[in-house]
């Protein structure tokens, strides 16, 4: 229920990484095990995807804390986080 994709400081290229919260721990557990060690298909990047489970829990955590940070940085409406 709440994807997160960091930008750089530029706002034009994401982090390499992101934030997936799931409604349930099953649902979660699921994607991590289709999706850890594998290639993003039509991608270039030899990287594999490692899925890890976060500090922070739960979708209202993570908005709170996104609204707690400054998006002074952010280059451009689009770039500012859609809660």
């Amino acid at each position: 229920n709440l994807l997160h994709l960091p930008l750089g400081a530029k706002g034009v290229y994401n982090l390499t990484y992101a934030f997936i919260n799931f409604v349930s721990e099953e649902c979660a557990e699921n994607f991590k095990n289709m999706w850890h060690g594998h290639k993003l298909p039509n991608f270039d990047n030899k990287k594999r995807l490692h899925v890890s489970y976060a500090d922070m829990q739960g979708a209202e955590a993570v908005v709170m804390s996104l609204k707690r940070q400054s998006f002074r940085r952010l280059i451009g409406r689009q770039c500012v986080p859609y809660i």
